[in-house]
């Protein structure tokens, strides 16, 4: 029976989630995006992805029989700290964004939850020290305000990805390759947020199996199987595994899907449409495409939108979302305001009135009593040239920092590397296993696409650059166009250009 160790407490300042275990195969090491850097050869198709994943789902339940063993790696280093008091500064509040606690208050019965207690409970017996929580509803105004007064708040915080380099411009964070003890070219490390938001090759926010914040927060598309059956549409699984989930496919299976159900004449919320998404699905697409706004250089870093090729990208976005049968601006078309509009789209859903839902992987846990089945989507290609699929992690999604003061940098760097390679074989199975495929994924099929996307994920630079002030402007252009139904790239871009390229400029510098 997991207990909650003697030596944990608690800190809350006001207001202001088995390779060993159970093992999990290759597709599962990718299923947290913790081996993502290693992307498909060439050669290699969809269908490898997906039949790879087939191969080495293990059941829940399953039992240390898989095909990776935990002696394949070297454990970290063994200390006696001494009772040391490792702080982890995160948000008390369990929404999508931050759905398991890296220190929950006490088990509940949730095997995740418990886990994580477990996991804690396994490193302080191991390094002799207790896991505490500081808990504050906006962690990085918190780590901002101690750093500026030369106060050591944590060891380590999880913060919003969107600030993470709001507070490393302020000196409030700590490079992480200087971090001796963190070996992140491992697999318990997610390696496409290294790949894609490191700066000059400094890392200043990491994400792996030590959370599932990631996981939760990738955006994914639901679609509704008994209007996908009622349409004819071929098989999903059979579509992407050939690599021919493409925007023009997706665009071809919303044409025609609208429905005026009551006869009133009007086609709004009480009806049936073809696709469902907001103002920053254009950032989902985009991403999908494998395209970004941020490009790294030979000599630094540029933005893309001069690009031919991105712009044909974005100008197909922009007609997917603009079509007839999508909602792209939900507060448009629906006119309810008694409810949210999200859960006037979730009862759209699951009242099988909507073919496709742009929704986080964290929201189909508020699917599981849907009567009729859904499953799960990458993003399409931008072509079938494209080789990969991609899936972005929103800019909410809270990610791991270090930070700028700490007592002891390479006690807090062993811990935290402890934490992470723990987590891969205690943490993970438990969340996928259970959680993930036992409550959301309801076939074989299913299980199979949501290891695709949770191995697939895209980090952007300008994407989580909201407190720099560049991700800003290309967000207020992009979405000004879906506004006014007016594709005006180059006008806009045009616009914006020597603004948003001096605002990098000026960013850039703070790092070199």
């Amino acid at each position: 029976m997991l207990r909650k160790s003697r030596k944990s407490k608690k800190i809350f300042i006001i207001p202001v989630f088995i390779l060993a275990v159970l093992a999990v195969s290759a597709a599962l090491i990718l299923f947290s995006c913790a081996d993502t850097s290693d992307k498909p050869p060439p050669e290699k198709s969809a269908q490898d992805d997906l039949d790879q994943s087939a191969q080495a789902t293990p059941e829940p339940g399953d039992g240390n029989n898989g095909i990776v063993d935990r002696s394949l790696y070297d454990e970290p280093e063994i200390k006696n700290f001494g009772g040391h008091d490792f702080r982890i500064l995160e948000t008390p509040d369990s929404n999508v964004f931050s759905f398991h606690k890296q220190v929950p208050e006490e088990q509940t019965g949730e095997i995740v939850n418990d886990t994580f207690i477990m996991r804690n409970r396994i490193i302080e017996d191991r390094y002799n020290i207790a896991v505490s929580a500081v808990y504050n509803e906006t962690p990085n105004a918190l780590l901002q305000r101690s750093m500026a007064a030369g106060d050591d708040i944590c060891d380590i915080g999880f913060v919003r990805s969107s600030e993470v380099f709001g507070l490393a411009q302020r000196g409030h964070l700590t490079d992480l390759n200087t971090v001796g003890a963190l070996r992140t070219d491992m697999p318990w490390w997610d390696q496409r947020i290294i790949e894609d938001l490191a700066i000059y090759d400094r890392i200043f926010t990491l994400t792996g199996d030590i959370t599932t914040n990631d996981d939760v927060s990738t955006l994914t598309i639901l679609y509704n199987k008994k209007l996908y059956q009622d349409f004819g549409y071929e098989n999903p699984y059979e579509i992407v595994s050939k690599g021919a989930w493409t925007m023009d496919k997706m665009a071809d299976m919303i044409k025609g899907v609208n429905r005026d159900l009551n006869g009133d004449g009007v086609i709004d919320e009480n009806d049936q449409w073809g696709m469902a998404s907001e103002f920053t699905a254009i950032y989902y697409f985009f991403f999908g495409s494998g395209m970004k706004y941020i490009d790294k250089t030979p000599d630094g870093y540029k933005f893309t939108l001069d690009d031919a090729k991105v712009q044909s990208v974005l100008q197909k976005t922009f007609d997917l979302l603009t079509a007839d049968d999508s909602i792209y601006d939900l507060h448009r078309v629906i006119k309810t305001t008694s409810v949210s509009v999200y859960a006037t789209l979730e009862k759209m859903f699951t009242e099988n009135r909507l073919l496709f839902n742009v929704r986080l992987v964290g929201d189909a846990l508020e699917l599981r009593s849907m009567e009729s089945n859904f499953g799960f989507l990458p993003f399409p290609k931008y072509d079938e040239i494209q080789k990969e699929y991609y899936s972005w992690v929103t800019w909410n999604s809270y990610t791991l920092v270090m930070p700028g003061i700490i007592a002891d940098i390479d006690r807090s760097g062993l811990i935290t590397e402890a934490l992470a390679f723990e987590s891969m074989f205690t943490v993970r199975e438990p969340f996928y296993g259970n959680l993930l495929n036992a409550k959301i994924a309801r076939d074989d099929e299913d299980t199979q696409m949501l290891a695709l996307i949770l191995s697939s994920k895209a980090y952007d630079l300008d994407g989580v650059n909201n407190s720099s002030g560049i991700q800003s402007g290309l967000h207020e252009m992009m979405t000004g166009m879906l506004s006014k139904r007016e594709f005006t790239l180059a006008s806009s871009w045009e616009q914006i250009r020597d603004r948003a390229v001096g605002k990098l400029e000026t960013f850039m510098q703070e790092f070199e």
